[in-house]
């Protein structure tokens, strides 16, 4: 993944990629919001999601999933800028997905990415992300089976499930920006699923490769 800055505040761009549970938990405090942005700055960003206006501060962790950024951001290093601002990736009025947690008392977005729409309602407040790591034993395009400690767990893949890794952004721009997820995650690889639990069923919202099987 490339790393950019917006204004001094470094981000790492992420294209969204996508297919058609024993592990480790490492974190459970991650929320998501569904809106549509009501205000864009260089270092923090407002969603109206349903009924509520939720304020999000962006820090040098902040991933911003955006079609585009990346060259955008070569483009800018190459004219001798430092980087490229958060408003020229997301716009008002735009329907976005925002991961967050709260952090001394505000909410601080960990992802950003554009959806199709807000959802119904005008959008919502889900409950905590959980997030586990391990190793991929097998992978499906509706399913993802991670080791951890000798336990299998299952996730669900679908339309919605984004990946993340060293070249998945060339994959699916090849591929016009819809890429199996097979072609991307390998058994053996090792991976840290973020995920939901909906009616009893384990939902991957999000893999992160962290390591390619060797």
């Amino acid at each position: 993944m490339l790393p950019i800055r917006l204004l001094g505040v470094p981000l790492v761009v992420a294209l969204v990629l996508v297919g058609p549970t024993g592990v480790r938990q490492a974190v459970a405090q991650d929320r998501t919001a569904r809106g549509t942005v009501t205000t864009v700055t260089d270092v923090s960003l407002t969603v109206k999601a349903g009924d509520k206006d939720m304020t999000f501060d962006i820090d040098s962790k902040t991933l911003v999933h955006a079609v585009g950024a990346g060259r955008q951001t070569r483009a800018a290093q190459a004219a001798g800028a430092a980087g490229i601002k958060l408003t020229s990736v997301i716009q008002s009025g735009e329907p976005v997905l925002v991961t967050y947690h709260e952090a001394n008392g505000k909410n601080l977005a960990t992802d950003i990415r554009p959806v199709a729409t807000p959802g119904s309602g005008g959008g919502s407040v889900s409950e905590a992300t959980r997030i586990a790591t391990g190793t991929v034993k097998s992978v499906t395009a509706s399913a993802l089976v991670v080791t951890s400690d000798g336990k299998d767990s299952t996730f669900v893949i679908d339309r919605e499930t984004l990946v993340q890794g060293r070249g998945a952004g060339t994959a699916a721009a090849a591929a016009g920006g819809r890429v199996a997820i097979a072609s991307l995650v390998s058994a053996r690889d090792t991976v840290s699923v973020s995920y939901k639990e909906i009616a009893g069923v384990i939902h991957a919202t999000e893999i992160r490769i962290a390591a390619k099987a060797r």
